[in-house]
């Protein structure tokens, strides 16, 4: 099944040093029904403010 999730049913996350696009639960945006699609868990759209960068994280599978 194809689930098709628009831009606008995005979640939109404004920080100081990043603006994010979140199509599934993700982060402060907790939405049980969009928690992920089989293995992927995220797929974010992620806009960072020059001079600025991610810290490191760890990532692994659940």
């Amino acid at each position: 099944m194809i689930k098709v999730i628009t831009s606008a049913e995005c979640h939109t996350s404004n920080k100081e040093w990043i603006h994010s696009e979140f199509c599934f639960s993700f982060a402060d945006y907790d939405d049980p029904s969009n928690a992920h699609f089989g293995a992927l868990l995220a797929h974010n759209d992620n806009e960072l403010r020059p001079g600025q960068g991610m810290h490191e994280h760890p990532h692994h599978a659940i």
